[in-house]
């Protein structure tokens, strides 16, 4: 009974044993001295007597008395990220003598393998953001990678010793952090006052450039419905109703840069409304056309200025369009019954019927006619109208149409985002706001 008792307590042992392996600091109680907190329970007494020994009086002969402070954690507190940890961590255990701003502070972070070195103002031309690679050597990233974090951090004391005494020169005195610190708060009040300065400047030249659009803009409104002489060759204009031709005066954007001249801009500006236009305002007027309105969406007039302008009337621009219209409309003969009956159904505004037939016409071939039943035609429409209503939303317009309407529109789902940059196992060092590094293995 003895004997089968002791070997049961020998199996409990050795599970103990490979527990503490496997799951380092987890189960293990805290360890620490006045200068380690070894909270993941992975540091040896060697290397906690070394860290010790480095505070205590290893450095008491630098100036100032730098001491140091070393932490594990198998998990950071409260989820936080190392960089915020070991700043406020930092703050809160006040770390070396007051007046020198002279304490440093190391932390491992095992189960998210991340490590950051907090640095004191008066160490930080000894200890620079610069010094990482000096002090997380492949040396250390290999042993830490091993779990072989007792090594790991008795080689980052040992580095981080080395670098201070190599760079004692540039440990600063009190007077020195003094002269330093005011040096950086004066640079603060130029570089404020510069800024503030620039920022003073573009507001009046702002307001000064936006005084002056608006008087361009109120020169060229009040020119354009007052001064008869310069619309008096705009024949087209005046063929208008009224409340078209105020809807083209409201319209009118005077430039922002360059010369303004009043009635060639007058002149510019309609020409590029009536081209811009066209289809509402056949709509909007009633006006007689030999081709189904919104055909005239899907043409561009390419028409001189001068000659637009001084024409008679709306179904005159309709007319000169027709050629362009006709190859817009005839050449797909077969499809347009069926298009306006699907217009007619859907009580599709014309500008709405424009955008769809210019969608449909850019696509659609010759060899598609087989595919593009009467049925079929219908649901390439609705494909077409669905995706410029919802361009983003998945839609499928099923199988038997041509291969042109699954691929351009059955809509796309935003891009789902990957890994975020840096994240994961990596070096991924970088200075924090309060001097030192952090980064992971």
């Amino acid at each position: 009974m003895k004997k089968k008792l002791l070997r049961m307590l020998g199996w409990f042992a050795l599970l103990l044993g490979l527990a503490g392996l496997i799951l380092p600091g987890q189960n293990t109680a805290a360890k620490s001295n006045k200068w380690v907190n070894d909270h993941a329970g992975v540091l040896s007494t060697r290397t906690m007597r070394q860290i010790d020994q480095l505070s205590e009086t290893g450095w008491s002969k630098l100036p100032g008395h730098p001491r140091l402070v070393v932490e594990t954690y198998y998990k950071l507190p409260h989820g936080d990220s190392i960089d915020e940890f070991k700043a406020t961590r930092f703050e809160q255990l006040g770390i070396g003598e007051k007046g020198w701003d002279n304490g440093l502070y190391f932390v491992l972070d095992l189960n998210n393998r991340k490590y950051g070195l907090e640095v004191g103002y008066g160490l930080e031309s000894a200890m620079p953001d610069g010094a990482m690679s000096d002090i997380i050597t492949r040396a250390v990233k290999t042993d830490l990678k091993a779990k072989r974090y007792d090594a790991a951090t008795s080689l980052i004391v040992a580095n981080i010793d080395h670098q201070m005494r190599t760079h004692k020169a540039d440990i600063l005195t009190p007077s020195g952090i003094a002269a330093k610190r005011a040096a950086h708060k004066r640079a603060v009040i130029i570089v404020s006052s510069v800024l503030g300065g620039l920022v003073l400047i573009a507001l009046i030249w702002l307001l000064w450039f936006s005084w002056r659009h608006a008087r361009r803009q109120y020169r060229l409104l009040t020119a354009a419905q007052s001064d008869h002489e310069l619309t008096s060759d705009m024949t087209l204009l005046h063929s208008l109703p009224a409340d078209e031709q105020k809807r083209f005066f409201n319209s009118l954007k005077a430039p922002w840069t360059g010369p303004m001249e009043i009635k060639q801009q007058l002149h510019e500006d309609f020409a590029a409304y009536i081209k811009d236009n066209l289809v509402q305002l056949l709509e909007r007027n009633d006006t007689t056309t030999t081709y189904p309105t919104y055909v005239y969406g899907v043409t561009t007039l390419q028409c001189p200025t001068y000659k637009l302008i001084g024409m008679h009337d709306l179904f005159a621009v309709a007319a000169f369009a027709n050629t362009q219209a006709a190859l817009h409309y005839d050449d797909y003969g077969q499809y347009t019954a069926n298009f306006a009956s699907w217009a007619k159904d859907k009580n599709l505004t014309v500008t709405w019927q424009a955008e769809v037939w210019a969608e449909f016409i850019s696509n659609v071939r010759k060899k598609d006619a087989e595919k593009l039943t009467p049925k079929n035609q219908v649901r390439t429409w609705n494909a077409i109208l669905h995706f410029i209503e919802h361009p983003h939303e998945q839609r499928n317009p099923g199988a038997d149409l041509p291969l042109w309407v699954a691929a351009s529109y059955t809509g796309s789902a935003a891009a789902s985002g990957g890994d975020s940059f840096g994240s994961g196992s990596g070096f991924g060092g970088g200075s924090s706001g309060g001097g030192g590094f952090s980064g992971g293995w």
